[in-house]
């Protein structure tokens, strides 16, 4: 009877245990998810800043070109005034477009990073996943085990004290 009272009180250990590692689990598994939520807050925020830098940037142009027309206008007339204004818009459109050029790369540059941080946090979750998984499967066979043990111990009890009868 001692015996068996024993061994019932290390299964309830086991599962304390086990109880403890799941809690730690779940801390853990808190503790990513909340450092997810930051990192994608900051992407958010990153966008939103770009984007109301490209619309001050859209603005400017706008009434870059408002007042390009408003001179020509009033330079149309006189024609010589008006070709050197030309080649000065030209010049403009073309730095322009460069800089339009750079925004792009940079955005596709940015693109690029994201789509390789959101693959990393994948494999992430999948490694944690099989790790957990492996864990779950070692625990299992953990107890199994004992549980054959001490069943294998009773059993060698029981013919211990046969034998005692007999002999």
């Amino acid at each position: 009877m001692g015996r068996e009272e024993e061994e019932e009180g290390g299964e309830e250990e086991g599962g304390e245990e086990e109880e403890e590692e799941e809690e730690e689990e779940e801390e853990e598994e808190e503790k990513k998810k909340k450092k997810k939520k930051k990192k994608k807050k900051k992407k958010k925020k990153k966008k939103k800043k770009k984007r109301e830098k490209k619309k001050k940037k859209k603005k400017r142009r706008e009434k870059k070109k408002k007042k390009k027309k408003k001179k020509r206008r009033r330079r149309e007339e006189e024609e010589e005034e008006e070709e050197e204004e030309e080649e000065e818009e030209e010049e403009e459109e073309e730095e322009e477009e460069e800089e339009e050029e750079e925004e792009e790369e940079e955005e596709e540059e940015e693109e690029e990073e994201e789509e390789e941080e959101e693959e990393e946090e994948e494999e992430e979750g999948r490694e944690e996943e099989r790790k957990r998984k492996r864990k779950r499967k070692m625990t299992g066979f953990k107890k199994r085990e004992e549980q054959t043990n001490v069943e294998a111990a009773a059993r060698f009890s029981v013919f211990v004290n046969e034998e005692r009868e007999i002999g």
